[in-house]
């Protein structure tokens, strides 16, 4: 089970996240769903009892099938939205890891369907892209740096 709490009006959500970026750090891989134009980070729910680390991992697994890479701390975000009539709080834990294998597809779909598409993208395009978190630029430029971002939306 997710590590969640809802009532009434308010829900909280345990989220992790990571920056998977090439070999040279040129590229990162960002993901998308069909017909929205956001563009984000691969992710998703903790889950009860489970650590940060092994969520991604799972995450990254479930989503592209991935099981070699080594993840790193970023950072921490901490978001505030209002959705569906609804005050959603998240906590989200940032990893980064490197991709050391050739790409070998620039965009493709993911394993739990079409209505996710992966795509690397090249970090001097970023500023072409509507990003989630908008942040992901300054990630990849300061490579030692955590990260700790707050984006609250009244």
């Amino acid at each position: 089970m997710d590590v969640r709490y809802e009532k009434e009006k308010y829900q909280f959500l345990y989220r992790v996240s990571v920056l998977i970026v090439n070999k040279d750090q040129t590229k990162c891989l960002l993901f998308h769903v069909v017909d929205r134009k956001v563009y984000m980070l691969i992710g998703g729910k903790v889950r009860e009892l489970e650590t940060s680390l092994e969520a991604i991992k799972r995450e990254v697994k479930e989503e592209i099938g991935w099981d070699n890479l080594e993840y790193q701390f970023l950072g921490l975000s901490e978001e505030v939205i209002k959705e569906n009539n609804q005050d959603v709080q998240f906590i989200n834990v940032m990893y980064k890891a490197i991709y050391n294998e050739e790409i070998k597809e620039e965009e493709f779909h993911g394993l739990e369907g079409d209505w996710a598409i992966y795509k690397w993208v090249n970090i001097n395009d970023l500023d072409n892209y509507l990003l989630h978190p908008k942040e992901i630029k300054q990630m990849m430029a300061n490579k030692n740096e955590v990260f700790h971002l707050i984006n609250k939306v009244d």
